[in-house]
């Protein structure tokens, strides 16, 4: 049943031998997952700033006990961040929780920074934590 179609048509609508498309570009920046302990120190550029965040709520979901399994004092306030580090191939992207104390003064979206991170992690809770921030000058 149907209408019979021309070969010479479906040739036109699907050709053959065209050649596949070349593989994708890889994206320019690549998340780093934090690794319990580890401690870095870069110079880079903010992407993101975020007073609130699903992050943010998880760590406060750890109570104080698990705050100090991790290191950190009771009660502290935070906020995100997100820098870049482009001095790798891939560039990386790193996001921060940052302790109140460090503040938010003077520090907007695509600014230099120069950051300290430290890796946590308690369960399937993961994070950096931001131990020094200040603009690069």
């Amino acid at each position: 049943m149907g209408i019979p179609i021309d070969k010479q048509v479906l040739d036109y609508a699907f050709p053959t031998g065209i050649p596949a498309p070349p593989p994708g570009r890889p994206p320019p920046f690549e998340r780093a997952n934090p690794v319990h302990n580890q401690k870095l120190q870069f110079i880079g550029a903010v992407r993101e700033l975020l007073p609130k965040t699903k992050h943010i709520h998880e760590l406060a979901q750890l109570g104080q006990t698990g705050w100090k399994m991790i290191g950190l004092p009771s009660s502290t306030q935070f906020w995100q961040i997100t820098v870049a580090d482009n001095s790798n191939s891939p560039q990386k992207t790193y996001t921060a929780l940052v302790p109140g104390k460090l503040g938010q003064s003077g520090i907007t979206k695509n600014q230099l920074v120069f950051i300290e991170l430290r890796g946590v992690a308690l369960g399937s809770f993961s994070a950096w934590i931001a131990t020094f921030l200040e603009l690069a000058s």
